[in-house]
């Protein structure tokens, strides 16, 4: 006979007793549009199920009492919210969903800690987010066009997909926690002057930057698969400790461009695409690459090119340029 040990004894009464006294409202999928459907189940200090709140007319929304939702958390497609706070909740077992709301001012989050995943979607109002409590775990994070110049609190050290995007007043962002990265890092169309940071990022699978001031991966040593830089404002792209890419690497019409520095590099595992980088007068940062499975493909108008380490080109190469002093 299986012998039971006081301390899981005393566990199930507890998960039992807490069941029992929560009651039939604390479990299911719920669709609340007032106030007074959240008041509903403030008792519930663990919701199991999910809530969807939709089109609500409120202007203002507290979702009080519950700490822990077992599935999803969507707010989403209101013309009236101005206002959304869960004071209490800390974890969110699934998707936790803040979108489509043309007013909304404030989303006020403070003792959440855990989320499968954040969005924080067309929320052209919102012009603050934090988390005060540390989000510290949560798997993918996408913030689109919101009003905010920074985000506070983001602080997990894995990750599986961020995005950040079409957020006009961004100025700097900064995810120094996270060391690795097993989806995709997209950082596009975001405020002019943007600086963006992984200070302590190792390793992804692929990334896209766009229209960026400032880009810092000091650590980031390989790229699983794609990573393409377009049209950003940066005079020097330095990732000096990146020795693999797995995909493709394009580095396209950034005109500010005037230095590349890619000390480390020594394989592609797909093509090299340089081009319309319009400051860019010597392609010469890639002193160990020896070898790219794909193609090199280099246009522009520079005037000098140089990898001396390169012996594997299994693509071939295409090399064309504008200047009148390159030599042939």
């Amino acid at each position: 006979m299986t012998r039971l040990s006081l301390t899981a004894i005393v566990l199930a009464i507890s998960a039992v007793t807490l069941a029992q006294a929560q009651g039939p409202e604390c479990s299911g999928s719920i669709k609340p549009i007032s106030q007074g459907d959240l008041e509903a189940i403030k008792n519930c200090k663990v919701f199991t199920g999910s809530i969807l709140i939709d089109a609500t007319q409120e202007a203002f929304l507290t979702l009080n009492g519950v700490e822990e939702i077992t599935g999803d958390l969507i707010v989403q497609s209101s013309v009236d919210l101005k206002s959304f706070s869960a004071p209490q909740l800390k974890v969110v077992r699934g998707e936790l969903k803040l979108q489509n709301h043309t007013i909304l001012e404030r989303a006020d989050l403070p003792a959440l800690v855990e989320a499968k995943g954040l969005t924080l979607a067309i929320l052209p109002g919102l012009q603050i987010i934090q988390f005060p409590s540390g989000l510290n775990k949560v798997e993918s994070v996408r913030i689109e066009d919101t009003r905010a110049p920074a985000v506070t609190g983001l602080g997990p050290e894995t990750m599986d997909t961020f995005i950040l995007t079409n957020n006009n007043y961004m100025r700097q962002f900064d995810l120094s926690t996270v060391k690795q990265m097993t989806g995709t890092l997209f950082i596009t169309s975001n405020g002019q002057g943007l600086d963006f940071g992984a200070t302590n990022l190792a390793t992804l699978r692929s990334a896209t930057f766009r229209n960026l001031a400032q880009l810092n991966l000091p650590v980031l040593t390989t790229v699983a698969a794609d990573i393409s830089f377009h049209q950003n404002e940066f005079t020097k792209l330095s990732l000096d400790g990146l020795e693999m890419i797995g995909g493709t690497m394009t580095l396209a019409n950034n005109d500010r461009l005037t230095e590349t520095s890619f000390k480390s590099l020594f394989k592609i595992g797909g093509a090299l695409s340089i081009g319309n980088n319009t400051q860019l007068k010597a392609i010469d940062g890639f002193s160990k690459l020896s070898e790219v499975d794909g193609t090199i493909d280099l246009a522009g108008a520079f005037d000098l090119y140089a990898m001396p380490a390169i012996q594997d080109i299994r693509g071939g190469m295409r090399l064309q340029t504008s200047s009148s002093v390159f030599p042939c």
